[in-house]
């Protein structure tokens, strides 16, 4: 790990000649010495967004050593990777270069190589990486850790989750199940629900006109007490088939 003490000074020291603005160059000097007092404690985390800021306003290449050893403290190591290799293609203190040279060194072997496939195989699907597009099946530089993976298709993004990518591993195989083609969800065949057959009661046969019409209103009753039964029978058999939605309209969705 690289030693930070000594290269710090040279890099604070040298920061007033290597901006411009006054008040970008104040600012500069102080996200830098907060940095350096964050990064004394140990505190990347802190750091970082000051070393960033401080290079962001001064443009000071010595900052990147800072900035590049922050990003590695932080497992950042693609953008630690980068940083370093920006100072070395614009600093030639020699010295210096060979000791990020050997933090390089580091930084690369800490970086995960992985080639993404997809199952099924989707053609004309994309692949994002946290949110940055890849091609499916080219290697990908990335951290270990975790990673939000989406697969899109047509435009529209049709799976998503949160992988755990490890120094050790060299492929990953995303299990996609896309999602139902709105369209053919919508041409499916509507189902009508048959309609109960009439049931006929006679009326029972009585001597006399009140008994008979007694029988009668009995039998309407029971008639519609009977038919209601159907079409409770009816309603619970629909509910066993496998789709949900307004029926009558033709548009259901398969749980």
């Amino acid at each position: 790990m690289l030693k930070l003490g000594v290269w710090l000074a040279i890099v604070f020291v040298s920061l007033p000649a290597m901006t411009e603005a006054q008040d970008d160059r104040e600012r500069a000097r102080e996200a830098f010495a907060q940095g350096l007092e964050a990064a004394d404690q140990e505190d990347w985390a802190a750091a970082l967004p000051l070393f960033q800021e401080a290079y962001d306003l001064s443009q000071a290449v010595p900052i990147l050593v800072n900035l590049g050893a922050a990003q590695q403290q932080t497992g950042r190591f693609v953008e630690a990777r980068e940083t370093f290799r920006l100072f070395l293609a614009e600093n030639d203190n020699q010295a210096l270069r060979e000791r990020v040279r050997e933090e390089l060194r580091e930084v690369e072997a800490s970086i995960a190589s992985v080639r993404f496939a997809l199952s099924p195989e989707l053609p004309g699907a994309i692949l994002r990486v946290d949110g940055e597009p890849q091609n499916v099946g080219a290697s990908v530089d990335l951290n270990p850790g975790f990673h939000e993976i989406e697969v899109l298709r047509a435009g529209e993004t049709i799976h998503t989750e949160r992988t755990r990518i490890s120094l050790e591993q060299s492929e990953v195989t995303i299990e996609v199940t896309p999602a139902l083609d709105p369209a053919t969800v919508a041409g499916a065949t509507p189902i009508t629900p048959e309609e109960p057959s009439p049931i006929e009661i006679a009326p029972r046969e009585e001597d006399d006109d009140e008994g008979g019409s007694a029988g009668l209103i009995i039998g309407i009753i029971v008639g519609v007490v009977v038919v209601g039964a159907a079409a409770a029978t009816t309603v619970i058999l629909l509910n066993n088939q496998p789709y949900e939605g307004n029926i009558a309209s033709g548009r259901v969705t398969i749980r």
